[in-house]
């Protein structure tokens, strides 16, 4: 391999991996930055998880709090905790989200990713063929790791019922109600229990 060739490579290898804010280039990554923000605001947000929450619906097992600075036993529940969070630090903000390409094949499940309690996340540009809706349902499952949470593996099976994955995809459903799209099905595994709380409001159907 020539040493031209060689530096072009690293050239893209470093252009296409590092993290770059979101411009007007990405006007759907804009809209899912506002829309996750509106619904994070939505009553039914805080209505339907704290419905799960007194169920005993959320997963909050398996050390996914273990990163959590706040003394969690002052707080009625770690549901609270959570939504306090969202109250006082807020959603994403447009400084907050950053771009970047995930350095392994384009077909990776990963979407973003989000170190445990820090303020920003990096949506992964390989996976931004989603719309706004979807986009903005990872936006808020990110928040949650923002705000310290984790969970065991990356494996959404298993952790379909913690925060992060019910908060994500509870913002999702109630986009597509708000919009009535109501065609719209789910592609991946919803909690069970967000599942038939949203059926039973007429929100979605079809959910796995």
């Amino acid at each position: 391999m020539s040493k031209y060739l060689y530096l072009l490579i690293c050239v893209a290898l470093i252009t296409g991996c590092s993290a770059t804010q979101v411009t007007d280039e990405y006007p759907k990554v804009q809209d899912a930055i506002v829309l996750q923000a509106e619904v994070v605001n939505d009553p039914l947000f805080t209505e339907i998880l704290t419905e799960l929450e007194s169920n005993g619906a959320i997963n909050w097992d398996d050390n996914r709090t273990g990163s959590v600075k706040e003394d969690l036993s002052r707080y009625q529940s770690n549901l609270a905790w959570a939504l306090e969070q969202f109250s006082t630090r807020g959603p994403y903000s447009q400084n907050d989200v950053f771009l970047w390409r995930k350095w392994n094949p384009p077909w990776s499940p990963t979407t973003a990713v989000t170190d445990a309690c820090e303020n920003s996340t990096k949506l992964n540009k390989w996976t931004l063929d989603r719309d706004k809706l979807k986009i903005a349902n990872t936006l808020v499952h990110e928040r949650g790791h923002s705000f310290c949470l984790t969970h065991p593996s990356q494996n959404r099976t298993p952790n379909q019922c913690d925060f992060t994955y019910i908060s994500g995809d509870l913002a999702e459903a109630i986009l597509v109600h708000r919009q009535n799209l109501k065609t719209r099905q789910f592609d991946k595994p919803m909690c069970p229990a967000l599942c038939a709380s949203l059926e039973a409001r007429g929100m979605l159907h079809g959910c796995k």
